[in-house]
């Protein structure tokens, strides 16, 4: 019998036998077991089998990518699990997994498919209105045809040429292919976005594997899947698009029907509009604001209002405008994307414009979402700002947490294990992570590296709360040269903001002038050629002159970064970076004062601190009520999203076994009693340095031991 002529089925058995037969004699890449390591093994196997939910915080280098994979492949050699997902916050995170299989079948006949599974946009730039017809059918028989001979990983270079080979859509392709591999490796979104999930993982027969690589970006990250922004202008803008499409009809040979459906488009953007106006006047009045204070408010260059969740307003969304609209969002996004996949040749001139349309649709998507399952964690503003002489306003929803909707789209018959190097503290994240009444386990791992190669100083002489930053920005200059000055090599400096960044330059080009050491800085919105630059200038370690380079806190260079060896010696972190105080700040803390319990392990009550002394706020902000550290409020809204920002900045330092640095913490509210414990369990061991002369001593002292 030829290999065309056996069932596709057929096929499948003998993969999924040849594929547990090859993990059962499968050979690590490593030598020998790091410690702690063999314990962990052991307690996510049994995590996976259980179905459970498993935390592991575990420090740069410890292998936490092989201690929450290998123990997801043995249970799929053994049956005990169908399927792996190995999910991640970036997609340059994906190499990780995909490199560490490609290491496994180097050293074994591995029978083992996996794939990449890439963003929609860079799959196929026009894939909501893709011109190449897109037949179920067609492309299921094109995959059960691409998988008989097929054995490895499906990279992107990989699902181009299949593509191209076949003229499909890569994106379409993609999504049909990821219902048959072993494991996937992809976004979160997929699986918690709701306009992106995907439907195959919606549907799949457990049990399964979910491993949450970088974990601590899952809260932001899902707040950003449950919010969206919509204004006024937006709909003038569809509605000059669409009196463009109406002309340019008259170009081009279109159908009858959609020069009906474009009319129809025109009077639903009016529509809209209109209910937009109305819903605003609403929000407004709901809040008590009447009409001589809105009619002052629209004097006004700029000024938010926030739609709180009160008795008057706790059902407003759903009762009375949203309703209206969101049906008049449904009709409208159909009968749009049903009028360009059809006319998109004649109407769409450029890449540019499609995107704009396919942004336009999304946000439309997302709003009618959101409306439609409106939740109590969800808050909505109206802002309002002038650009020139023109008005801007907008309605938008926020998401104050996630979480509960996190939690929701995990399926029931998996194991689920979410591991990083910053998922501190642990309970702050079990109780983030934990569903109701489910077990839940975690395990903070010791670094493999040696403790003296790292040391860590805590500078308590720079005072860096708002009011005080730009005064001290000439002190921080100081002490960043000294330590070009006496120890050299590449200083990698992050600051809370751009601006701050640029204010400390200045400062460093006054004491020293840049012909004594070199200088880079990130720049916002840099194109992708000039991050290379950036982290190539690190890279570069052919000239010995010392470099100091300034980058912003939570950017693309605090994360993901991996150069080792001399390429970063020495890390500055500058202040505590506490979020700016807001409206949207306060209803946030105080939900989770609300929602959320305190935490036993911080200063008690006879330790009270203002809770205004935290906050990053602006000279003409109002102090807020005394809080205590232990609450919430404070604790999950501030202090923990800032500190797990700064482990996890810091941790672009000690790559290797072998690497050595410094790490400078500038900010005299790290001494403060909450930190300690956080300190503790990141950094082991540091020191405080009240002054700039001790600092200078400490410096010394680690330059005769170099």
């Amino acid at each position: 019998m030829q290999e065309s002529d056996r069932s596709f089925k057929t096929i499948y058995k003998e993969h999924v036998y040849l594929r547990n037969l090859s993990l059962h004699k499968l050979k690590l890449p490593y030598a020998k077991l790091r410690p702690g390591q063999k314990d962990l093994l052991q307690e996510i196997t049994a995590a996976l089998i259980d179905k459970t939910t498993y935390l592991l915080n575990a420090p740069t280098g410890f292998g936490k990518t092989f201690v929450c994979l290998t123990p997801a492949l043995a249970c799929l050699a053994k049956d005990k699990i169908k399927r792996i997902y190995y999910f991640t916050n970036q997609e340059s995170q994906r190499d990780l997994p995909a490199n560490f299989l490609n290491e496994l079948r180097k050293l074994n006949q591995l029978q083992f498919w996996s794939q990449t599974l890439y963003s929609s946009e860079r799959c196929c730039k026009q894939h909501d209105f893709c011109y190449l017809n897109y037949n179920k059918l067609t492309i299921k028989q094109t995959v059960e045809t691409l998988l008989r001979t097929f054995n490895g990983h499906i990279d992107f270079a990989t699902l181009q040429t299949w593509a191209n080979q076949y003229k499909l859509c890569p994106y379409l392709l993609q999504m049909e292919l990821a219902n048959y591999m072993d494991l996937l490796i992809l976004d979160y979104n997929y699986l918690f976005d709701p306009l992106q999930q995907l439907s195959s993982l919606k549907k799949a027969e457990g049990p399964l594997a979910l491993l949450f690589d970088e974990a601590h970006n899952l809260p932001a990250r899902g707040k950003e899947m449950f919010q969206v922004t919509l204004s006024l202008q937006d709909f003038i803008s569809y509605a000059k698009m669409l009196d463009a499409y109406i002309l340019t009809s008259k170009q081009f040979t279109i159908s009858e029907q959609n020069k009906a459906n474009l009319i129809e488009l025109k009077q639903l953007t009016n529509n809209l509009a209109n209910n937009f106006k109305e819903l605003t006047k609403l929000c407004l009045a709901a809040n008590g604001v009447d009409k001589k204070a809105i009619s002052k408010l629209l004097n006004l260059e700029e000024a938010e209002i926030i739609v709180s969740q009160t008795e008057n307003t706790s059902n407003l969304y759903t009762r009375q405008s949203w309703p209206k609209l969101g049906k008049l969002l449904t009709n409208f996004i159909a009968k749009f994307t049903e009028f360009v996949k059809s006319e998109q040749s004649q109407l769409v001139s450029s890449y540019a414009e499609l995107r704009e349309l396919r942004d336009n649709l999304t946000k439309l998507k997302r709003l009618n979402y959101l409306l439609s399952n409106y939740q109590p964690s969800f808050i909505g503003s109206f802002h309002w700002r002038k650009q020139g002489s023109k008005p801007y306003a907008s309605l938008a929803i926020h998401c104050l947490d996630a979480m509960p909707l996190l939690r929701q789209s995990l399926p029931s018959n998996a194991g689920k294990i979410f591991f990083s190097a910053t998922l501190l503290p642990l309970d702050y994240y079990e109780q983030l992570f934990s569903e109701p009444n489910a077990q839940i386990n975690s395990t903070a791992a010791k670094s493999p590296f040696p403790v003296e190669n790292r040391k860590v100083a805590i500078l308590s002489y720079a005072n860096l709360t708002y009011q005080n930053r730009d005064f001290n920005a000439k002190l921080i200059a100081k002490s960043l040269l000294a330590y070009l000055k006496q120890i050299g090599g590449h200083l990698l400096v992050f600051a809370p903001s751009y601006r701050y960044a640029a204010k400390l330059q200045q400062a460093l080009s006054q004491i020293w002038p840049s012909s004594g050491y070199n200088l880079i800085s990130q720049m916002a919105k840099a194109s992708l050629k000039a991050k290379q630059a950036f982290i190539n200038t690190l890279k570069d370690t052919s000239d010995k002159r010392p470099l100091l380079a300034l980058a912003v806190l939570q950017s693309s260079y605090s994360e993901g970064l991996d150069l080792p060896g001399a390429s970063i010696t020495g890390i500055a972190i500058i202040s505590v970076s506490y979020p700016a105080k807001s409206d949207l700040l306060s209803l946030q803390q105080a939900y989770f004062a609300e929602n959320y319990r305190r935490e036993s392990n911080f200063p008690s009550d006879d330790n009270q601190i203002l809770m205004a002394d935290y906050y990053e706020e602006a000279p003409a902000m109002q102090k807020a009520n005394s809080q205590l550290p232990s609450d919430p409020a404070y604790l999950f809204t501030q202090l923990y999203p800032s500190f797990n920002k700064i482990v996890q900045a810091c941790g672009r330092l000690i790559r290797t076994e072998t690497d050595k640095g410094e790490i400078m913490l500038f900010d005299e509210r790290f001494t403060r009693a909450e930190y300690q414990p956080l300190l503790k369990a990141a950094f082991s061991e540091y020191c405080i340095l009240p002054d700039l002369n001790s600092y200078v001593d400490w410096l010394k002292k680690l330059k005769k031991h170099k």
